[in-house]
């Protein structure tokens, strides 16, 4: 079980000790390659060996045991890789809530203490040896610079200045826009991402020079990068990027969704095309999609996806449908009552009622308005709606309410319109004396 844990490097100091009994047999050597880094797929597979044989013992067993290693200090057989390992094999075999019962630690400790070992192992890995105590006890701002004035060109060096800048919450506007600008000329699209999404929600960074360029060089990288069989999932990450920029606003939303949709994602075009601020501008976007695929098909595709915001992208569809009459696009599909129910609860009913009596569908405009009365008869401006009881004049009264009166040709004429008028003589019968 130690030998799963500690380096390649260490495992015959290791197999001297009399926690690692057995270990002079060849077959027990597990260690990692320090080479290939505590996370390697070595690593991995022994870090799943340990696991899976600490599972077999009883839980304040197992716990207490990966407490002790990965607390274990001034020795020469456990690196801090190894108790890092230690720390990871803990969490993968008990709760949080059961290693702060069995440890007797609260939360904040276990945390302090995790993440100074990380980021020791972390410090150690670009040359500057440092203990969790010295890191924990270190200024982290002048840490940071250091990392940054030393090791500026070192590409994990400068990822690790990315992680603790995050982590202990350093703010030097210059600071992050050499850091930011080092990752885009270096072409690391994927720290760059995973860099500006940390720190999208941090308001006092947004003043930062060259954030705007970098976003766009971070969008524009993720964007070339869908292609082949996973384009699926590589424009769900795109899309995901874009939805946590700060100035998504700004952004150039209208190229984004055309490339989306030539890529073969309409569906994650007509999500960006939601963040078009200007109504008209979004309305185009939305029916360049809708041209390439039909909207049953782009709602079905949507439905099954794993984006956030997808109530309001169906909403959005559902608002340009309306505002192109293009109601037929969904007639006789599942997503039919969707969309009236959408233009029902905006008020946003009249197209629809105006289409339907045009159609000669009475029946379906009476069934119509009682499902808005039922939705908004309560409110003052439609409360007279609901003490009608005869049908067609529920229909007439809203026509009139919504401004649409020209419709009222549509429905059957009242009873008395229809009684025929007493017949007079004729224009263009003569009368007696003419005769």
């Amino acid at each position: 079980l130690k030998l799963s844990l500690v380096d390649d490097s260490d495992a015959d100091a290791a197999a001297d000790s009399n926690d690692a009994s057995g270990a002079e047999d060849s077959s027990c050597d597990l260690g990692f390659d320090n080479s290939s880094g505590w996370d390697s797929s070595r690593a991995q597979k022994n870090l799943e060996r340990a696991v899976m044989l600490l599972r077999e013992e009883p839980l304040n067993v197992s716990v207490s045991y990966l407490l002790n290693f990965a607390y274990t200090q001034h020795s020469t057989s456990i690196t801090l890789d190894a108790r890092l390992r230690a720390f990871v094999a803990l969490f993968a075999v008990a709760s949080v809530d059961d290693i702060l019962h069995i440890s007797g630690r609260q939360h904040t400790q276990l945390r302090t203490d995790l993440l100074s070992l990380l980021y020791a192992s972390k410090l150690s890995d670009i040359g500057l040896a440092m203990q969790p105590t010295d890191f924990f006890n270190s200024n982290k701002e002048g840490l940071v610079r250091s990392v940054w004035r030393d090791h500026s060109h070192d590409l994990k060096a400068v990822k690790l200045t990315t992680e603790l800048a995050v982590d202990f919450e350093v703010s030097d506007a210059a600071l992050w826009a050499n850091v930011l600008q080092q990752l885009a000329s270096m072409k690391a699209a994927g720290i760059l991402s995973t860099t500006l999404a940390a720190i999208a929600g941090e308001p006092e960074l947004w003043r930062v020079p060259c954030l705007a360029k970098a976003w766009q060089v971070a969008l524009t990288t993720r964007l070339e990068g869908i292609a082949g069989s996973n384009n699926e999932a590589a424009g769900i990450a795109f899309v995901d990027l874009l939805v946590r920029h700060p100035f998504v606003l700004a952004a150039e939303l209208a190229s984004y969704a055309k490339r989306l949709s030539g890529k073969g994602l309409p569906h994650l075009a007509a999500l960006v095309a939601m963040f078009v601020p200007e109504p008209k501008a979004q309305s185009a976007v939305l029916g360049d999609v809708m041209r390439i695929v039909e909207p049953a098909t782009l709602l079905e595709t949507l439905a099954a996806t794993p984006m956030p915001l997808l109530d309001r992208v169906r909403k959005h569809i559902f608002t340009h449908i309306n505002e192109q009459r293009a109601f037929e696009t969904l007639l006789g599909t599942k997503h039919f009552d969707g969309l009236v129910k959408h233009l029902i609860v905006t008020d946003r009913l009249e197209m629809l009622m105006a289409k339907t009596l045009e159609a000669g569908r009475v029946d379906d405009a009476v069934r119509l308005v009682d499902h808005f009365v039922v939705v908004h008869g309560a409110s003052a401006a439609f409360g007279d709606l609901a003490a009608l009881e005869d049908d067609i004049e529920l229909v007439r009264a809203f026509l009139r309410l919504k401004g649409i009166a020209e419709c009222e040709r549509f429905l059957p004429q009242h009873e008395e319109d229809e009684e025929e008028e007493p017949e007079g003589p004729a224009d263009d019968e003569p009368t007696q004396e003419q005769s």
